[in-house]
């Protein structure tokens, strides 16, 4: 029993470093991840509220499509993909923070457990110091893992709905835009139809009796 006592008291106190490292990273990248939302929080205040860079863009790239589109239906598969592609890295950059607003409490709840065994035998025989080391490790790494989670948990729920509002706008300019392409291609295929009849010749020779009657009886 005691071999297997201290092999997992082995493994756990091994585990110490890449927990500290991974702390030390995540904690990092959420300091990053918040610069980016800030930044971002201020180009949206600056802009329209229902006017991205992003629905600006892709306003773009939707009227590109419908420019070079045959049909309708080619037109709505294209924007379905653009949509698709957007609502896919929206999703990825989500990702990213609820993975570190999970993941950083486990490894603060790790590096405050895996000191405290030898604190605890620091303790046992009189070793002050080596308690006082021990807790201030365990303690600090509780309050980076819950920051970081907290950092994370804010941007993601922020970021989540304005993605939702985007997406809706997104569609929405979508739709408006196929509806508009719709109705422009009724008009030219009206136009075309009034063109072909007036070349057709037995319109023409109608269309000349019915002048020079207009004519006679004036």
């Amino acid at each position: 029993m005691t071999a297997f006592t201290t092999i997992l008291y082995t493994l756990s106190s091994a585990f110490l470093i890449p927990v500290i490292v991974l702390l030390i990273g995540l904690f990092g990248w959420s300091l990053l991840t918040m610069g980016d939302f800030l930044r971002e929080t201020l180009e949206r205040r600056r802009r329209n509220k229902t006017k991205t860079a992003l629905t600006e863009k892709l306003e773009g790239q939707f009227f590109e499509v419908v420019r070079v589109s045959q049909s309708e239906e080619e037109a709505m598969l294209k924007m379905d993909d653009l949509i698709d592609a957007t609502a896919d890295h929206m999703t990825r950059k989500l990702e990213k923070t609820d993975l570190c607003c999970r993941v950083a409490p486990m490894l603060g709840l790790m590096g405050t457990l895996i000191p405290l065994g030898p604190a605890l035998m620091a303790l046992s025989g009189g070793d002050m110091e080596t308690l006082a080391k021990k807790l201030v490790v365990a303690f600090t790494t509780t309050v980076i893992g819950l920051a970081t989670s907290a950092l994370s948990l804010w941007v993601g729920t922020v970021r989540r709905r304005w993605y939702d509002l985007e997406l809706r706008e997104i569609n929405r300019m979508a739709n408006r835009l196929l509806g508009q392409a719709h109705v422009a291609e009724i008009e030219e295929t009206k136009t075309q139809q009034i063109k072909e009849i007036a070349n057709d010749p037995a319109f023409r020779k109608m269309d000349s009796k019915k002048a020079f009657r207009e004519t006679a009886s004036a």
